[in-house]
Formats: structure tokens, sequence, C-alpha cells
């Protein structure tokens, strides 16, 4: 039995329900990407869960969750189900060969690591506790009343969608499913199978990805988008206007997910926009991506701050954990060796 419910329901319930509420997302991010932009499954997802993560998070702020969010939990389900039914996306046959069968069974390895109980510390106190929180309160928890609570966002309110139809691996296996049309989508993209070989091995293997994969954390899933975004540009000499608007909304989405990803956003942002046909209208509309993501956090940090300054409309915490965040490191080797020896 998981560690969230106890009673009638088994645990491969919630990962049934976690896997529809997956291609729920995707179907709904094709829905509302296909007049602006040629989709596929990553994109499709990752706009999805964004979307409705940051519509259900409105609600929470305004404390109309209650039958809201539970609606559009079910509502995912549905059109999962649909999705499912008709999902012809997948050629893998034209590439197979016994490299592949390796790179597809460290992923089945990955996936079994992603639907199994949650156990990490970090996910039981504050990833799936907020999101615990969110459903039993229907409400943004006090950032004066726990530590974590505000530097919580939309991974959160995401979990707390799969709480509510009986899963507490909807954000792992997010994680996975991320992960896996992430590279899926490049694999398309290169020709050479030696290089595609190179390319997943190289990522499938950083032992990180165990941990990342096994939890309800959203990090690797805000990597990846703004590792998509940096194709984007990098891979363009010219960004339309619909592009950068998705370019937009994704580094919002991103950043809202973990506002560590703030900074590499901006510099991006900044990146695209240098590669547009600059005007007023583009800005405008950015703009307003950028209310509609912010704005309510903002207004609900104001109202529960004494003083008002710019890292603490975002994130109201003690500066003593502020600076142990920032500092804390598991090795001391030099930049950026750090980041590949453990």
């Amino acid at each position: 039995m998981n560690i969230i419910f106890a009673g009638f329901f088994h645990p491969i319930l919630g990962i049934i329900s976690s896997v529809l509420m997956v291609f729920g997302s995707e179907l709904l991010g094709k829905f509302l990407l296909r007049r602006f932009i040629k989709p596929f499954f990553f994109l499709n997802f990752a706009f999805g869960v964004i979307f409705i993560s940051l519509v259900c998070y409105i609600f929470i702020i305004l404390s109309i969750s209650k039958y809201t969010n539970t609606a559009i939990a079910y509502f995912l389900l549905l059109i999962g189900i649909l999705n499912m039914i008709t999902f012809r996306n997948l050629n893998f046959y034209q590439k197979i060969n016994y490299k592949i069968f390796y790179i597809l069974f460290i992923l089945l390895l990955l996936l079994v690591a992603s639907i199994t109980p949650p156990t990490m510390a970090d996910a039981l106190g504050y990833h799936l506790g907020v999101a615990n929180y969110i459903n039993q309160t229907h409400s943004w928890p006090n950032p004066n009343m726990w530590l974590h609570a505000n530097i919580s966002g939309l991974g959160e309110v995401y979990n707390s969608l799969g709480l509510l139809v009986y899963s507490d691996v909807v954000g792992s296996l997010t994680q996975f499913v991320g992960l896996s049309s992430f590279l899926y989508y490049f694999s398309n993209i290169i020709k050479n199978k030696e290089r595609l070989v190179f390319f997943n091995l190289f990522i499938l293997g950083s032992p990180v990805l165990i941990f990342l994969v096994s939890g309800s954390k959203f990090l690797l899933f805000p990597q990846l988008i703004t590792t998509l975004v940096l194709y984007f540009l990098v891979s363009s000499k010219k960004i339309g206007a619909n592009l950068f608007y998705i370019i937009v909304f994704l580094l919002c989405g991103a950043t809202s997910f973990k506002l560590s990803f703030f900074i590499p956003s901006i510099v991006l942002g900044v990146f695209a926009l240098s590669k547009t046909d600059f005007n007023l209208k583009l800005i405008y509309k950015s703009i307003l991506i950028g209310i509609f993501f912010f704005l309510p956090r903002i207004l609900f940090n104001i109202s529960n701050l004494e003083q008002i300054s710019f890292p603490e409309i975002l994130v109201q915490v003690p500066d003593e954990f502020l600076s142990s965040l920032k500092n804390f490191r598991e090795n001391y080797f030099i930049f950026p060796i750090n980041l590949f020896l453990p």
C-alpha cells in the first residue's frame, strides 16, 4: 500500500491514474498549441502540465479549488483515456537494434523507479506534503506557518491533482515521461545512429537521474524545458512571434516550478528577444504572460509580508535559510568539475 492512502484503493490504481493524467495533459497541450506551432509530444506535455498547474494554482489562491481542481483532475483522466486510445506517435521500429534495446532497458528501469512508492524525505516533507495540505484545506499554506511552503510552486499543484485521483507518483512519473519524450524528440532529429546512441547514453548515464526520476521533486522537468528552449534558440536564425510567446510561456513555467530557474530563464528570454523582430506588441503580450504566471504569487506574498522587497515578493523565507541553500554543496571541487564528479 502506498504511504499516502489506505483502505480500498490499491497502489496500481494510482499508477494507472498517473498515466492517464500524463496522457491527458499531453492532449490538452496539443489542443492549445495546434494553431501556433507544429506540436510534438514533449512540447505538448510540458505545455499542458504548465497550463493546468497554473490554472489550478490560481484557483487555490482564490480559495475556490475544492470543486474546480477535483473536476480538472478527473477531466484529465477522461481525456487521458481518449488520448491513449487514439495515440499513434511512436515509430521506434525504424531504428531498433541491440543498442536501442539497451537504451529502452535503461528507460524501463527508470520507469520502475518512478512508479514505486515515494520514500524521498524531500518529497514527503513538502513536495507531497504541500500537495496534501492543499487538498485538505483548499488553500495555499501560509509561509509564516511552514518554512518550505513559499518555495513550493506549480509542481506541488500538479502533485495535488495526482493525490485527488489517488496517486502519489504522478510527480515522479511526470519526470520520467518528460525525460523519455525529450530523448525521443531529439532521437528523431539525430540521423546518425552512432550519434543517436551516444546522445541517449550520455544523458541516461548520469547517476543523478535515479534521484531525479524517483521523487516528486519537479527539478528534472524544468531542466528539460529550458534545454528545449535553448535548442529552439540555437537552431533558429530567426524566432517568429508564435514561437517567442511559447518560449516565454515555457520559461515562466520552468521558473514557477523552481524559482532557481529565474536567472537562466531571464538569460534565455533575452537571447530569444534578440532573435525576433522587436516591437511593442511582442513585449506587451510577453508581459501579459508573465503577469498571468507571477501576479497571483506576488499578491499572495504581499498579503503575508510585513516589509516588501524584491526577493520577498517571490519567495518569503528567512535570510539564513536562503543563505544555506545558496552555499549548499555536495563537494568542494572547483566549477565545473563539481557538476560531473560526485
